[in-house]
């Protein structure tokens, strides 16, 4: 605000990011079916620094997700292959937050607090793939919907200022290029 002489910055606030998701897939004839696992992660952090002392607040939360997958191949016979996806699987997500304040040498406040939850998702999509040799090169586009209602909880349960509980949600479109290797080809 105008009033604040201090102008905090936030210096992030939950940016989309890369995202990690090595897969096995096992191919028949017109259907694949797979495993896979896929990490992701994002944060905020706001600050305020100056010669007299600095506040910074952390919040990074990841999710790591098993799921299995399916595919259903729209045109097998082509080199350009298209095809149909669905992921089902379980996420559990981690919530770490650390605020620090110092004045001048003394630190004033230090804490961190951890919390987690369990939750399940589903994401449909398409991909469109390009076999070279023994690598496949994919693009794919999905939307990830997570589902369950359990809530990010530590040594307590975190809540916003009204008392609601507060649950992750990873939902949202999800956009990939994956270089992988084919084996047994």
């Amino acid at each position: 605000s105008q009033n604040n002489s201090l102008n905090p910055k936030i210096t992030s606030n939950y940016p989309a990011f890369l995202y990690y998701q090595p897969t096995v897939i096992f191919e028949f004839k017109n259907i694949n079916l797979g495993f896979l696992y896929s990490h992701q992660s994002t944060g905020s952090r706001i600050s305020i620094l100056d010669y007299s002392g600095e506040y910074r607040f952390d919040s990074k939360i990841n999710s790591n997700a098993f799921g299995i997958l399916s595919e259903v191949k729209l045109n097998p016979e082509k080199i350009l292959s298209f095809r149909l996806y669905s992921e089902l699987g379980v996420a559990k997500t981690k919530l770490n937050l650390i605020e620090f304040f110092k004045v001048y040498d003394e630190t004033l406040l230090n804490d961190k607090y951890a919390f987690e939850s369990y939750n399940y998702y589903f994401e449909p999509g398409i991909k469109i793939s390009y076999p070279n040799n023994h690598f496949c090169f994919e693009f794919n586009l999905g939307y990830l919907k997570q589902f369950g209602k359990e809530t990010l909880t530590g040594k307590e349960v975190l809540t916003n200022e009204l008392g609601d509980k507060i649950k992750p949600d990873w939902s949202g479109f999800r956009c990939g290029l994956s270089v992988y290797l084919l084996l047994f080809h």
